[in-house]
């Protein structure tokens, strides 16, 4: 077995585990306060993988791209939960199982409509390129021409959208940062047109100038795209960068924060009491829509991170649908770890992450199977736990009250 292969696969299993276990926390809890199964809850991911492609595209950096997005889904959640939930919180679950079920098609298509059926890409967070110059007399002509573009292009520009952020020499190169809201190609549009408009007017001056159309380099690597640890294994190192960092960080700081906001605080004694039994806790004075509501925005929250973390990780994927499929594997992980309990879902949801990654790398391989079957074998292991454990790993095996 290579083993950088399966350091690699154990990497990305736990990053897809700790994105799965975010989603699965919002599942649980709104299970564990009012017993409905928010199946909408994946277009709220979906919500704020597109509300982090917005924000960093007008030039709001990730680490308020971040907090910005779960602030506008958590308000997304509780809004949900005023239209569709709270007018039927004392009718037969299965009406609001049916809403659950149409908020999610009527989320994904409002999504389609607004963005389009399009796949996205997740915005550039450093959109800079580096300019060289090429020619028989580039070490010699070479500095002069890099100079004058610098220049030229800290000038101001007739188009608004291509002004320059940061200039920067670095030896034989230039460094040009534009705006995150016009990084990618536009970048290279601008750097393109003005550096070969300079040339052309040098040549014009100089004949014998020895450039050639200069050199513009891919956009640079923001340093969350940059291996952070090396772990030497085999014959090459697996590098393991900021942003598998920042994803495991992420889900072990929410992880920490909403417990310890469960177990200490007058709103989580507030949840757990809702949690019991809504009547008697109304009685004793909690404002129970206060608490549903407060419970929906805290999921959506953490949806909406889940949603700006896997566009992080990835970089492609962002559309209408996104949601379906990760929020199904999360409800599925929430009922692994014991739907209710959020430890069970964060521990359902680093299983489902692990075996998904791990089968799809391996066991198909082995058994000759296609890959496409690698949620087969997490679903497996999700009915065999379920056949000798019904409330899940972790979950309360206390009989509920007729």
């Amino acid at each position: 077995m290579d083993l950088n292969q399966l350091t690699n696969q154990t990497v990305n299993a736990l990053t897809i585990g700790g994105i799965y276990a975010l989603i699965a926390v919002g599942y649980t809890m709104v299970y564990g306060i009012i017993k409905l199964i928010n199946f909408a809850h994946g277009e709220i991911y979906m919500a704020g993988a597109f509300a982090g492609i917005l924000l960093i595209g007008v030039g709001v950096p990730l680490y308020l791209a971040l907090p910005a997005s779960m602030v506008i889904c958590a308000f997304l959640g509780i809004m949900i939960d005023w239209a569709a939930y709270k007018p039927l919180r004392r009718s037969p679950r299965l009406a609001a199982l049916i809403t659950a079920i149409g908020m999610s098609l009527f989320l994904q298509n409002l999504a389609m409509l607004i963005w389009s059926a399009n796949h996205r890409n997740f915005p550039d967070l450093y959109p800079a390129r580096a300019v060289q110059a090429q020619g028989e007399k580039a070490e010699e002509n070479g500095p002069a021409f890099l100079d004058a573009l610098e220049e030229r292009l800290s000038m101001p520009m007739p188009d608004a959208e291509a002004k320059v952020k940061k200039l920067k020499r670095e030896e034989d190169q230039l460094i040009v940062e534009f705006p995150l809201a016009t990084g990618g190609a536009e970048t290279r549009r601008v750097i393109s047109s003005e550096a070969n408009a300079l040339l052309n007017e040098m040549k014009a001056e100089n004949p014998d100038l020895g450039l050639e159309k200069p050199s513009i380099g891919p956009s640079l690597r923001h340093f969350l795209h940059k291996p952070a640890v090396s772990i030497p294994i085999g014959k090459n190192p697996v590098d393991i960068p900021w942003k598998i960092l920042l994803i495991w960080a992420t889900t072990a700081l929410f992880t920490v924060a909403l417990e310890a906001l469960v177990k200490r605080t007058r709103v989580g004694i507030a949840m757990r009491a809702c949690s019991l039994d809504q009547e008697t806790a109304a009685l004793m004075g909690i404002d129970v829509n206060r608490i549903i509501a407060l419970t929906f925005a805290i999921g959506s929250a953490m949806a909406a991170a889940a949603g700006i973390l896997f566009g992080l990780y990835l970089g492609v994927g962002i559309n209408f649908r996104m949601g379906y499929q990760p929020g199904f594997l999360a409800f599925s992980a929430a009922v692994l770890g014991g739907i209710g309990n959020i430890r069970g879902a964060i521990l359902g949801g680093f299983i489902f992450g692990i075996v998904e990654t791990i089968s799809r790398a391996y066991i198909a391989d082995w058994l000759e199977i296609s890959s496409r079957y690698s949620l087969a074998f997490a679903f497996a292991i999700l009915i065999l736990v379920i056949l000798i454990r019904p409330t899940g790993i972790l979950g309360s095996s206390a009989a509920e009250r007729a």
